[in-house]
Protein backbone atom coordinates (compact mmCIF):
# COMPACT_ATOMS: atom_id res chain seq x y z
CA UNK A 1 0.00 0.00 0.00
CA UNK A 2 1.14 3.25 -0.81
CA UNK A 3 2.46 5.22 1.76
CA UNK A 4 0.17 8.34 2.28
CA UNK A 5 1.57 11.65 1.88
CA UNK A 6 1.91 14.00 4.41
CA UNK A 7 0.00 17.47 4.43
CA UNK A 8 2.21 20.70 3.95
CA UNK A 9 1.32 23.98 5.26
CA UNK A 10 0.15 24.90 1.33
CA UNK A 11 -2.21 21.99 1.28
CA UNK A 12 -3.88 22.80 4.72
CA UNK A 13 -4.38 26.12 3.46
CA UNK A 14 -6.33 24.73 0.30
CA UNK A 15 -8.07 22.31 2.77
CA UNK A 16 -9.54 25.93 4.99
CA UNK A 17 -11.17 27.15 1.84
CA UNK A 18 -11.87 30.66 1.93
CA UNK A 19 -10.45 32.69 5.43
CA UNK A 20 -12.15 35.73 6.63
CA UNK A 21 -9.93 38.72 7.38
CA UNK A 22 -10.84 42.20 8.52
CA UNK A 23 -7.99 44.90 7.65
CA UNK A 24 -8.08 48.28 9.54
CA UNK A 25 -6.76 50.52 6.85
CA UNK A 26 -5.55 53.66 9.10
CA UNK A 27 -3.60 51.02 11.83
CA UNK A 28 -3.00 48.73 8.59
CA UNK A 29 -3.51 45.66 11.27
CA UNK A 30 -5.24 42.94 10.01
CA UNK A 31 -7.51 40.24 11.85
CA UNK A 32 -7.79 36.66 10.25
CA UNK A 33 -10.55 34.40 10.94
CA UNK A 34 -8.24 31.81 11.07
CA UNK A 35 -4.85 31.16 12.54
CA UNK A 36 -3.29 31.37 9.12
CA UNK A 37 -0.19 33.50 9.66
CA UNK A 38 1.57 30.22 11.29
CA UNK A 39 0.65 28.28 8.38
CA UNK A 40 1.60 30.97 5.31
CA UNK A 41 4.45 31.94 7.52
CA UNK A 42 5.73 30.35 10.65
CA UNK A 43 8.22 32.32 11.99
CA UNK A 44 6.96 36.30 10.84
CA UNK A 45 3.73 37.36 11.96
CA UNK A 46 0.80 38.36 9.34
CA UNK A 47 -0.87 41.00 10.87
CA UNK A 48 0.01 44.06 9.67
CA UNK A 49 -0.22 44.70 6.07
CA UNK A 50 3.48 45.35 5.29
CA UNK A 51 4.09 41.85 6.23
CA UNK A 52 0.88 40.36 3.98
CA UNK A 53 1.85 42.63 0.95
CA UNK A 54 5.64 41.65 1.48
CA UNK A 55 4.53 38.17 0.33
CA UNK A 56 3.96 39.55 -2.76
CA UNK A 57 5.88 40.83 -5.99
CA UNK A 58 5.63 44.13 -7.03
CA UNK A 59 3.68 43.06 -10.26
CA UNK A 60 1.04 40.91 -7.92
CA UNK A 61 0.86 43.99 -6.01
CA UNK A 62 -0.43 45.91 -9.02
CA UNK A 63 -2.86 43.55 -9.87
CA UNK A 64 -4.04 43.62 -6.06
CA UNK A 65 -3.94 47.50 -5.81
CA UNK A 66 -6.30 48.13 -9.18
CA UNK A 67 -8.83 46.37 -8.37
CA UNK A 68 -8.69 48.25 -4.80
CA UNK A 69 -8.59 51.57 -6.67
CA UNK A 70 -11.45 50.46 -8.78
CA UNK A 71 -13.52 49.27 -5.90
CA UNK A 72 -13.27 53.07 -4.12
CA UNK A 73 -15.21 54.12 -7.10
CA UNK A 74 -17.61 51.41 -7.40
CA UNK A 75 -20.92 51.08 -6.35
CA UNK A 76 -21.03 48.88 -3.85
CA UNK A 77 -16.87 49.34 -3.56
CA UNK A 78 -16.58 45.66 -4.02
CA UNK A 79 -13.36 43.80 -5.50
CA UNK A 80 -12.23 40.44 -6.83
CA UNK A 81 -8.86 39.79 -8.17
CA UNK A 82 -6.07 36.54 -8.64
CA UNK A 83 -2.62 37.04 -7.68
CA UNK A 84 0.47 35.02 -6.93
CA UNK A 85 1.87 34.78 -3.53
CA UNK A 86 5.10 33.83 -2.39
CA UNK A 87 5.60 31.49 0.82
CA UNK A 88 8.42 31.75 2.82
CA UNK A 89 9.58 28.17 1.85
CA UNK A 90 9.74 29.80 -1.60
CA UNK A 91 6.59 27.87 -2.95
CA UNK A 92 4.31 30.33 -4.84
CA UNK A 93 0.57 30.06 -4.93
CA UNK A 94 -2.14 31.48 -6.71
CA UNK A 95 -4.73 33.13 -4.68
CA UNK A 96 -8.28 34.91 -5.15
CA UNK A 97 -8.93 37.62 -3.19
CA UNK A 98 -12.67 39.51 -2.63
CA UNK A 99 -13.42 41.75 -0.55
CA UNK A 100 -15.25 45.21 0.04
CA UNK A 101 -14.15 48.39 1.66
CA UNK A 102 -16.12 50.22 4.26
CA UNK A 103 -15.99 54.42 4.04
CA UNK A 104 -17.04 57.40 6.37
CA UNK A 105 -17.59 60.05 4.09
CA UNK A 106 -14.54 60.06 2.55
CA UNK A 107 -12.45 58.04 4.29
CA UNK A 108 -11.65 54.28 3.71
CA UNK A 109 -11.84 52.49 7.29
CA UNK A 110 -12.01 49.08 7.06
CA UNK A 111 -11.64 46.46 4.21
CA UNK A 112 -13.51 43.08 4.67
CA UNK A 113 -13.15 40.13 2.83
CA UNK A 114 -11.40 36.41 2.43
CA UNK A 115 -8.66 35.10 0.67
CA UNK A 116 -8.95 31.48 -1.00
CA UNK A 117 -5.71 29.20 -1.87
CA UNK A 118 -6.24 27.74 -5.29
CA UNK A 119 -5.33 24.83 -7.21
CA UNK A 120 -4.20 26.17 -10.11
CA UNK A 121 -0.76 26.40 -11.47
CA UNK A 122 0.20 29.49 -10.51
CA UNK A 123 2.77 29.72 -13.58
CA UNK A 124 0.24 29.57 -15.90
CA UNK A 125 -1.21 32.83 -15.06
CA UNK A 126 1.49 34.91 -15.84
CA UNK A 127 1.02 36.35 -12.16
CA UNK A 128 4.80 36.74 -11.55
CA UNK A 129 7.12 39.01 -13.90
CA UNK A 130 10.85 39.26 -13.69
CA UNK A 131 11.70 42.40 -13.82
CA UNK A 132 13.54 43.49 -17.07
CA UNK A 133 17.68 43.50 -16.81
CA UNK A 134 17.09 42.72 -12.91
CA UNK A 135 15.25 46.14 -12.22
CA UNK A 136 12.30 47.17 -10.90
CA UNK A 137 9.97 49.03 -13.58
CA UNK A 138 8.40 51.33 -11.13
CA UNK A 139 11.36 52.94 -9.07
CA UNK A 140 14.29 51.84 -11.58
CA UNK A 141 15.98 50.07 -8.42
CA UNK A 142 17.54 46.56 -8.30
CA UNK A 143 15.67 43.66 -7.94
CA UNK A 144 15.55 41.24 -4.89
CA UNK A 145 17.81 38.53 -7.10
CA UNK A 146 20.53 41.97 -8.07
CA UNK A 147 20.37 43.05 -3.78
CA UNK A 148 20.93 39.40 -2.95
CA UNK A 149 24.15 39.20 -5.35
CA UNK A 150 25.02 42.50 -3.88
CA UNK A 151 24.44 41.54 0.06
CA UNK A 152 26.29 38.28 -0.75
CA UNK A 153 29.27 40.07 -1.88
CA UNK A 154 29.24 42.53 0.89
CA UNK A 155 28.78 39.86 3.32
CA UNK A 156 31.98 37.90 2.19
CA UNK A 157 34.00 41.53 1.88
CA UNK A 158 32.93 42.28 5.90
CA UNK A 159 33.84 38.68 7.15
CA UNK A 160 37.31 39.04 5.48
CA UNK A 161 38.39 42.63 6.67
CA UNK A 162 36.79 42.30 9.98
CA UNK A 163 34.85 45.55 9.12
CA UNK A 164 31.11 45.64 9.45
CA UNK A 165 28.25 46.17 7.11
CA UNK A 166 24.44 46.45 7.77
CA UNK A 167 21.05 45.19 5.88
CA UNK A 168 17.81 47.02 6.25
CA UNK A 169 14.34 46.64 5.36
CA UNK A 170 12.02 49.29 5.13
CA UNK A 171 8.61 49.06 4.66
CA UNK A 172 6.15 51.43 3.02
CA UNK A 173 3.08 51.05 5.10
CA UNK A 174 -0.64 51.10 4.70
CA UNK A 175 -0.80 50.77 0.89
CA UNK A 176 -3.87 49.65 1.01
CA UNK A 177 -5.41 52.08 2.51
CA UNK A 178 -3.55 55.00 0.03
CA UNK A 179 -5.08 53.00 -2.67
CA UNK A 180 -8.18 53.15 -1.46
CA UNK A 181 -7.92 56.46 -0.30
CA UNK A 182 -6.15 58.00 -3.66
CA UNK A 183 -6.14 55.34 -6.34
CA UNK A 184 -3.52 53.21 -8.16
CA UNK A 185 -2.06 56.27 -10.32
CA UNK A 186 -1.56 58.45 -7.05
CA UNK A 187 -0.42 55.31 -5.37
CA UNK A 188 2.03 54.89 -7.96
CA UNK A 189 3.29 58.64 -7.00
CA UNK A 190 3.43 57.35 -3.46
CA UNK A 191 5.89 54.65 -3.65
CA UNK A 192 7.98 56.07 -6.81
CA UNK A 193 8.49 59.09 -5.16
CA UNK A 194 9.12 57.84 -1.48
CA UNK A 195 11.89 55.44 -3.19
CA UNK A 196 13.45 58.43 -5.03
CA UNK A 197 13.19 60.21 -1.36
CA UNK A 198 14.90 56.97 0.44
CA UNK A 199 17.73 56.91 -2.56
CA UNK A 200 18.77 60.45 -1.52
CA UNK A 201 19.76 59.68 2.27
CA UNK A 202 21.80 57.08 1.41
CA UNK A 203 25.36 57.13 0.73
CA UNK A 204 26.40 56.74 -3.46
CA UNK A 205 28.20 53.20 -2.23
CA UNK A 206 25.43 51.63 -0.32
CA UNK A 207 22.92 50.32 -2.38
CA UNK A 208 18.83 50.49 -2.10
CA UNK A 209 16.84 47.64 -3.99
CA UNK A 210 13.21 46.47 -4.68
CA UNK A 211 12.57 43.18 -2.79
CA UNK A 212 8.59 42.82 -2.94
CA UNK A 213 5.52 44.41 -3.43
CA UNK A 214 5.67 46.55 -0.01
CA UNK A 215 9.05 47.03 0.68
CA UNK A 216 12.67 48.19 -0.08
CA UNK A 217 16.00 46.81 1.31
CA UNK A 218 19.48 48.09 1.81
CA UNK A 219 23.02 47.08 1.73
CA UNK A 220 25.40 49.36 3.61
CA UNK A 221 28.69 49.12 3.73
CA UNK A 222 31.27 50.00 6.55
CA UNK A 223 27.98 50.24 9.03
CA UNK A 224 27.90 49.51 12.41
CA UNK A 225 25.49 49.23 14.98
CA UNK A 226 25.13 52.97 15.48
CA UNK A 227 25.27 53.82 12.10
CA UNK A 228 21.78 51.09 11.16
CA UNK A 229 20.39 53.75 14.12
CA UNK A 230 21.46 57.08 12.46
CA UNK A 231 20.58 55.53 8.92
CA UNK A 232 17.09 54.41 10.10
CA UNK A 233 16.02 57.23 12.75
CA UNK A 234 17.01 59.63 9.29
CA UNK A 235 15.39 57.53 6.68
CA UNK A 236 12.05 57.70 8.43
CA UNK A 237 12.55 61.37 9.40
CA UNK A 238 12.83 62.23 6.04
CA UNK A 239 9.40 60.75 4.72
CA UNK A 240 7.77 61.70 7.98
CA UNK A 241 8.68 65.27 8.43
CA UNK A 242 7.53 66.11 4.31
CA UNK A 243 4.71 65.13 3.16
CA UNK A 244 5.04 64.27 -0.88
CA UNK A 245 3.72 66.04 -3.49
CA UNK A 246 1.55 64.16 -5.32
CA UNK A 247 -0.88 64.76 -8.48
CA UNK A 248 -4.03 64.16 -5.43
CA UNK A 249 -1.86 67.29 -3.26
CA UNK A 250 0.45 66.62 -0.08
CA UNK A 251 0.52 62.78 1.27
CA UNK A 252 1.54 61.73 4.72
CA UNK A 253 3.27 58.17 4.44
CA UNK A 254 4.64 56.41 6.79
CA UNK A 255 7.23 54.24 6.82
CA UNK A 256 9.16 51.17 9.61
CA UNK A 257 12.76 49.86 9.14
CA UNK A 258 14.36 47.21 10.66
CA UNK A 259 18.32 46.69 10.62
CA UNK A 260 21.09 44.16 11.46
CA UNK A 261 24.49 44.20 11.74
CA UNK A 262 26.98 41.63 10.43
CA UNK A 263 29.47 39.67 10.32
CA UNK A 264 28.63 39.71 13.80
CA UNK A 265 27.52 36.60 13.75
CA UNK A 266 28.12 34.26 10.75
CA UNK A 267 25.27 34.51 8.26
CA UNK A 268 24.18 34.11 4.99
CA UNK A 269 22.44 36.43 2.61
CA UNK A 270 19.32 34.63 2.87
CA UNK A 271 19.78 34.98 6.46
CA UNK A 272 20.13 38.57 6.70
CA UNK A 273 17.05 39.03 4.43
CA UNK A 274 15.17 36.79 6.30
CA UNK A 275 15.08 37.28 10.06
CA UNK A 276 15.60 41.21 9.21
CA UNK A 277 11.79 41.06 8.00
CA UNK A 278 11.55 38.67 11.08
CA UNK A 279 12.66 41.45 13.06
CA UNK A 280 10.48 44.01 11.64
CA UNK A 281 7.15 42.20 11.37
CA UNK A 282 7.17 40.71 14.68
CA UNK A 283 7.75 44.15 16.26
CA UNK A 284 5.39 45.72 13.91
CA UNK A 285 2.59 43.22 15.98
CA UNK A 286 3.43 44.27 19.36
CA UNK A 287 3.83 48.18 18.82
CA UNK A 288 2.19 49.09 15.34
CA UNK A 289 3.28 50.47 12.25
CA UNK A 290 6.49 52.90 11.74
CA UNK A 291 8.88 51.70 14.27
CA UNK A 292 12.58 50.90 13.81
CA UNK A 293 14.11 48.30 15.51
CA UNK A 294 17.46 46.13 15.48
CA UNK A 295 17.67 42.52 16.16
CA UNK A 296 18.58 43.11 19.54
CA UNK A 297 14.90 44.03 20.35
CA UNK A 298 15.59 47.76 21.58
CA UNK A 299 14.16 50.49 19.71
CA UNK A 300 16.53 52.23 17.85
CA UNK A 301 15.80 55.80 18.94
CA UNK A 302 16.98 54.23 22.41
CA UNK A 303 20.30 53.27 21.52
CA UNK A 304 22.78 55.50 23.13
CA UNK A 305 25.07 57.41 20.62
CA UNK A 306 28.79 57.32 21.02
CA UNK A 307 29.86 60.48 22.37
CA UNK A 308 33.59 60.20 20.45
CA UNK A 309 33.04 62.60 17.37
CA UNK A 310 35.31 60.10 15.37
CA UNK A 311 33.64 57.11 16.23
CA UNK A 312 30.37 58.77 15.26
CA UNK A 313 31.84 59.42 12.28
CA UNK A 314 33.42 56.37 11.14
CA UNK A 315 30.48 54.76 10.05
CA UNK A 316 27.68 56.43 8.56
Amino acid sequence: MEQARKLQPLDLLKIYGEIAFEWHLQSDRISWSEHLSRLISPEASLVTGGAYLNLLSPHALDIRMKALAEARTSKDHAYVCQYALSLPSFQRTLVREEGQISFEGDEPKTLQGNVRFMDEDVDTHAQHQQPLGGYDTLTGFPSKEVLFENLASVLEQASYSGLPGAYAVISLDCLTYLAAKYGYETLLEIFKGTGERLRHEIRFNDMIGRTSGSCLGMVLQDCDRWGVVRTADRLLKSVKNLPLATQAGPVEVTLSAAGIVFPERALSAEDVMRQTEQYLFDHQNQKGIGIAITPYGESLQSVPEPKDEAQRRRFR
